[in-house]
């Protein structure tokens, strides 16, 4: 325990000791249960999607194979990447906690429930909102026009300049072919 405090008592004029405060001020006190403060904020009672302490380790996950894999994607759209990441992070953190209390792991009450389901449609529904601005769903990119697999102007024309070379190398081939033909014709009914 430590040591005792001193505090002016009001009633008289001087100095009285008295014990040391109880609860958090005293750096021996631990809560009823018995499990220090620090370890009690850890420990898993909530999904914690309003914690940046569990949102944003996998919101930069996500953040990372968003960009990995999206090249369409530029430096301009990073502050929407970043909300569609943080609402896929929460989405997943309340999905995992559900699942969580449906196996029994957790309990929970039926508002607290609720109010989680009602959060994860809502982020469910920022999220799929984020996906449409990017162009990441099919109907999306076909709406704005992001068709990742279509040729642009540039990639038809170069596509039509190989193919005449190709037309032009095969037509050149083809004259000198029957060229040979109309030869060896000549030849064979000359020797006739």
């Amino acid at each position: 325990m430590s040591a005792p405090e001193r505090r002016l008592d009001p009633d008289s004029n001087g100095h009285v000791e008295l014990p040391a405060r109880k609860g958090p001020g005293n750096p021996h006190w631990r809560p009823a249960s018995g499990i220090p403060a620090r370890q009690w904020a850890e420990t898993e009672t909530v999904h914690g999607a309003y914690s940046p302490r569990r949102v944003n380790p996998l919101a930069e996950a996500i953040h990372g194979h968003l960009v990995a894999n999206n090249p369409h994607l530029t430096p301009s759209d990073n502050l929407e990447v970043w909300a569609l990441a943080r609402a896929e992070a929460k989405t997943q953190l309340v999905s995992e906690w559900l699942d969580r209390v449906e196996a029994g792991e957790i309990k929970a009450n039926d508002h607290r429930i609720e109010l989680a389901t009602r959060n994860m449609q809502r982020w469910e529904r920022q999220a799929q909102s984020s996906r449409d601005r990017l162009g990441l769903s099919p109907l999306a990119r076909a709406r704005i026009g992001k068709e990742l697999h279509a040729p642009t102007t540039a990639d038809l024309a170069k596509m039509f300049a190989e193919l005449t070379d190709e037309n032009q190398a095969i037509e050149a081939e083809l004259v000198e072919d029957l060229a040979k033909r109309s030869e060896r014709k000549q030849n064979e009914s000359e020797k006739k």
